[in-house]
């Protein structure tokens, strides 16, 4: 073989080595779990072939045709790792710069002239790597050179530099502290200032009152459908109604509700002074009214006892403009039922002010034992207006303070004309109805549906009645003429509204407690929401258009809403169901009921009472738990009975806020110390390990502060101060002693939700004070609106600096802990 083909036989296999060597090595590195990483089958393969890729950081050669080196495996792994393929690994990758692309080589210079007398040149050889002698290949050190132009950190924003610095300069805490959880001592030890930049706080966006004003009357397109249908949820819930889920359900619980309607509607009318069938009519107009505009599915609106009650008592105390005696009945009840239509319209209008207000909370006024208290009592008064009916005697109307007292007096001197066939009727109607009550609370997990005792004591008196004729010969007083037919709208003169204000207001108040307290608990139980303002709308109408059409006053009843929700009554339909069963009542079968004895209805009246005569029970747990509450559950009572139920209520509402100032003028005051191990902090007298930190009191108040209990609160706060600097000094160095604050006084203000200018007068003082005697006054977890008041009584910045107040006391510790070292 010739040199030439030796030569370029050598130079196909080197180039056929090179190009194998180049395939493998191409592929890219392994990512793993989001780091770059080499995979390791490819580690020999590199290390083992040769490559004509030259890294980006390798300089390229400056003349001549130089022999190309081998990269060693560090140089793969420096050219491999880059963030970019190839771009320059610094220490931020977001930053990095590839540097400029190599110059190309120089094109070599051309041989020189070859002449007749010089010998002949050598023949070419192949080139070849310099190898040792063992036949491997000696590894190559390759030179990295530094990026020529240096990543740059990332530039922060101006608000996290200026985070940074602040966190800088306080010692050897670093920016990772904050995010350790290795314990609880290695958090750092920030202030309400530089949280507020950690935190980037909101500017706090003050409109004015016009703005307020233009924001809730815009008007668009929109905005006015979803308050119409918001004001009328009829129009949401009704095309989306799941008939085969809900219909059965709502048609029996309808049927069942509307049963009970018809006695108690006729038994609250008679409580409420006027003729049976308003009360009918009170059972039919408001249901329709709430089924469009209610929100609660479970709630029975109608005629309930303590509202009909309420509405006698004022019917009785009202003085007609005519003589009494010189009219006859029927004048005298039409009067009476045009006085409960204006008292009706007149609560319905307060109540639909209250929701234009946005007072849907007024109920939060009546505090439970408040309710219990007054309806127990309201309970007392229905029974004493009842006895009369269930003797057959007659009694004297009394007015004014202890009215109810001079009824009862009055009953008790009439009981011996007490008709003989009048109390047999009440006794044995007593004895069914309430037997059958006691049957259905212990068959209640096998019935279907409870049974309607009301209903059926209802047609056997109504028979009875016919067949012994009660009236005519044992002297039963029955309910009368019963006119069939709906009542015409009118609208009444409002002569008298002045004197009926202040009773429509405590029947509004009254009504929507009852309605608000039942239907959250019934939402809460079903997991729907219950609108409180929409409610106060929807009984609003209800009494409003309901007195247009002569009813009294209505709300919700426990006993038919209890057993609306456990015979299957999903939606309002159900309430649908129970009116039309009552318009069949009115339109036909009206006339039947003029039979039936009033001694029945104040039966039935009675025998429902009992859920709310059970209330006394709580008595006995008020008195283990809350004495106060026991207080208020008494006045209630004693209020409501003695001064009737409009001028009871008022009181006990005032008596029941009083209690609130008299809770929170005498306030719980602590001084707090840490347990050891932990960052919580207890009160001292409460846990026996409880130790106080040196040098520091941690005082602790759990009520607001204003001027009721200000003086109290800083009187405690110097006399805890005073026995810390005794009893709890700082541990100095010798030598070292007055040339700093040796105490520290931190105001624990978690539980204060707002201070009057009273108190935060007195605390300027306070600071001034502490300040010249050299003691450090720290405020931890200070609420944002307490923080605002104090800001607004500029308070801070001139006398407290943002940085003297700590998001716990933990912080407020470690920074005057920090303040101690820092001056050592």
């Amino acid at each position: 073989m010739s040199l030439v083909e030796e030569k370029k036989a050598k130079e196909q296999h080197k180039g056929k080595k090179r190009k194998e060597g180049k395939n493998i090595h191409t592929a890219g590195p392994a990512r793993e779990a989001g780091n770059r990483l080499m995979s390791r089958e490819r580690l020999p393969l590199i290390g083992s072939s040769r490559t004509t890729e030259r890294s980006t950081h390798q300089r390229p050669p400056e003349g001549g045709n130089r022999k190309r080196a081998r990269p060693s495996l560090n140089a793969v792994f420096q050219d491999r790792m880059a963030p970019w393929e190839g771009s320059s690994h610094s220490d931020s990758f977001f930053t990095s710069i590839p540097p400029p692309p190599p110059a190309p080589p120089p094109p070599p210079a051309p041989p020189p002239p070859i002449s007749s007398t010089d010998p002949p040149p050598p023949p070419p050889q192949p080139i070849r790597d310099t190898q040792p002698e063992s036949g491997k290949s000696a590894p190559v050190k390759r030179k990295i050179l530094p990026p020529r132009w240096p990543p740059k950190p990332p530039r922060l924003p101006p608000l996290r530099q200026a985070t940074f610095s602040c966190l800088d300069k306080m010692g050897d805490h670093s920016l990772h502290s904050l995010y350790d959880t290795t314990g609880p001592y290695q958090a750092l030890a920030v202030d309400e200032a530089q949280l507020d930049v950690l935190g980037q706080q909101r500017e706090k966006q003050c409109r004015s009152v016009w703005q307020k004003l233009k924001a809730e009357l815009r008007c668009s397109g929109p905005r006015v459908k979803s308050c119409f249908l918001s004001g009328v949820p009829l129009l949401s819930w009704l095309p989306h109604y799941p008939f085969k889920e809900n219909a059965f359900g709502d048609l029996i619980s309808g049927i069942s509700v509307g049963i009970m309607h018809l006695p108690q509607g006729m038994a609250n009318a008679i409580l409420a002074n006027v003729p049976p069938v308003f009360g009918l009519y009170s059972s039919f107009y408001p249901i329709l009214i709430y089924f469009i505009f209610g929100t609660s599915k479970h709630i029975s609106v109608g005629t309930f006892s303590i509202l009909a009650i309420m509405v006698g008592i004022v019917i009785n105390d009202m003085e007609f403009a005519d003589d009494r005696a010189e009219r006859n009945e029927n004048d005298a009840e039409m009067d009476r039922v045009i006085l409960a239509a204006q008292l009706t319209i007149l609560c319905g209008l307060i109540q639909i002010l209250l929701c234009v207000l946005r007072c849907g909370g007024v109920c939060r006024w009546l505090s439970r034992p408040l309710v219990s208290g007054y309806t127990t009592a309201a309970a007392v008064h229905v029974t004493v207006h009842q006895l009369p009916l269930l003797m057959g005697i007659s009694t004297h109307t009394h007015r004014g303070f202890l009215a109810m007292a001079w009824t009862f007096m009055d009953v008790l001197y009439h009981v011996t004309g007490a008709s003989p066939g009048t109390l047999v009727v009440s006794s044995v109607s007593m004895a069914i109805l309430a037997g059958g009550k006691i049957l259905n609370s212990r068959l209640k997990g096998r019935l279907p549906m409870p049974i309607p005792w009301e209903l059926l004591l209802v047609i056997l008196a109504i028979v009875l009645s016919e067949q012994l004729d009660l009236p005519g010969r044992y002297g039963v007083q029955t309910v009368g003429t019963i006119p069939t037919g709906l009542s015409a709208p009118a609208l009444p003169t409002l002569s008298l509204s002045k004197e009926l204000l202040l009773p429509s207001l405590a029947l509004a108040v009254v009504g929507f407690g009852l309605n608000a307290s039942l239907g959250t608990m019934y939402a809460l139980k079903h997991g729907y929401r219950f609108h409180s303002n929409q409610e106060l709308l929807a009984l609003g109408v209800c009494n409003a258009v309901g007195g247009l059409f002569q009813c009294f006053a209505v709300s919700c009843s426990m006993s038919r809403s209890m057993v609306q929700e456990s015979t299957g009554g999903k939606t309002q339909v159900s309430a649908l169901v129970s009116a039309l069963l009552i318009l069949a009542v009115l339109l036909k079968f009206g006339p039947l009921f003029e039979k039936l004895p009033k001694a029945v209805l104040a039966v039935i009246v009675l025998v429902n009472l009992q859920g709310i005569f059970a209330q006394i029970k709580d008595v006995p747990k008020l008195w283990a738990t809350d004495r106060l509450d026991l207080l208020v559950w008494s006045v209630s009572l004693l209020s409501a009975l003695l001064l009737n139920l409009d001028v009871g209520l008022g009181a006990a509402v005032v008596f029941s806020l009083f209690t609130v100032v008299f809770r929170t003028q005498r306030p719980r005051f602590a001084v707090l110390g840490v347990i050891p191990g932990s960052d919580c902090y207890r009160d001292v007298r409460v846990y026996m390990k409880v130790k106080q930190v040196p040098g520091v009191t941690v005082f602790s108040c759990s009520n607001p502060l204003y001027f009721a209990n200000t003086d109290l609160y800083f009187r405690s706060l110097r006399e805890a101060v005073k026995t810390g600097l005794k009893e709890n000094p700082t541990v100095s160095p010798p030598g070292q002693q007055g040339a700093v604050s040796q105490h520290c006084v931190i105001l624990e203000l978690s539980g204060v939700c707002f201070m009057d200018s009273t108190s935060i007068i007195v605390l300027r003082t306070v600071v001034e004070e502490f300040e010249a005697r050299q003691i450090s006054l720290f405020l931890a977890a200070c609420p944002d609106y307490l923080f605002s008041q104090m800001k607004d009584h500029d308070l801070v910045p001139d006398c407290l600096a943002r940085c003297c107040f700590f998001p716990s006391v933990h912080h407020a510790v470690q920074h005057w802990q920090q303040i101690q070292t820092w001056t050592r």
